[in-house]
């Protein structure tokens, strides 16, 4: 698990705040975890691993762009609410 310490200390999980970013944009293309599966090269059951809340997470950059296509979004997108300095 990898935990960023922001200003004010200040921890995030940043697998759990792109987990939840997916999430978001999938749900905004109206697609389901199994398109999203078919889009992107991935299992359903793997997609669904990567949004659960209570799943461990463990995903590469290559896997967060694949899905960004996948989403036609930008990679940044999945980034969103993350500040690093």
């Amino acid at each position: 698990m990898i935990i960023l310490l922001l200003n004010e200390c200040k921890k995030v999980d940043i697998y759990k705040v792109i987990a939840r970013n997916i999430k978001k944009y999938r749900l905004y293309n109206q697609m389901t975890q199994e398109e999203l599966a078919r889009k992107s090269g991935y299992s359903y059951p793997y997609i669904r691993r990567v949004e659960g809340k209570n799943t461990p997470k463990n995903f590469s950059i290559q896997t967060l762009y694949e899905i960004a296509v996948a989403l036609n979004i930008d990679i940044k997108k999945l980034f969103d609410g993350i500040d690093i300095y």
